[in-house]
């Protein structure tokens, strides 16, 4: 004879099923973060840029499509920056932009090292 789950039964566990799920969608709204508001810019290709900066597109068979020198396109401006940095694009405010990318930059190196430091130093008074 098989043995069937009685109505109370059946009953608490859809009940504790709803609660998970009501608990993992409290948790995963708790997770989710507002996106991050970037900053666009118009980036000019130059001539350095020519062929180098991909369009988002891919043609099967062919390859990526890449911006040619001139062509003008929107770009979040960390990403105009690098591009900057290795001569294929030039945007208005770029010397400004560039200049607080590398303060910036600098910034995140220097607390790296002196988390590291931190961090060797508690590692050698635990040690020995």
């Amino acid at each position: 004879m098989q043995k069937t789950n009685s109505a109370p039964e059946v009953v608490a566990a859809v009940e504790r099923q709803e609660e998970l799920k009501k608990r993992a969608a409290k948790q995963a709204s708790k997770r989710e973060l507002a996106p991050e508001q970037v900053e666009m810019v118009d980036c000019t290709v130059l001539p350095l840029g020519d062929g180098h900066i991909s369009m988002g597109e891919h043609i099967a068979g062919l390859g990526t499509v890449h911006y040619e020198e001139g062509e003008v396109f929107p770009c979040p401006l960390p990403t105009a920056v690098l591009h900057y940095v290795r001569g294929w694009v030039n945007f208005e405010g770029a010397k400004e932009a560039v200049a607080t990318y590398k303060l910036e930059q600098q910034r995140k190196h220097e607390a790296a090292r002196a988390s590291q430091l931190a961090a060797d130093k508690f590692l050698e008074s635990v040690g020995g």
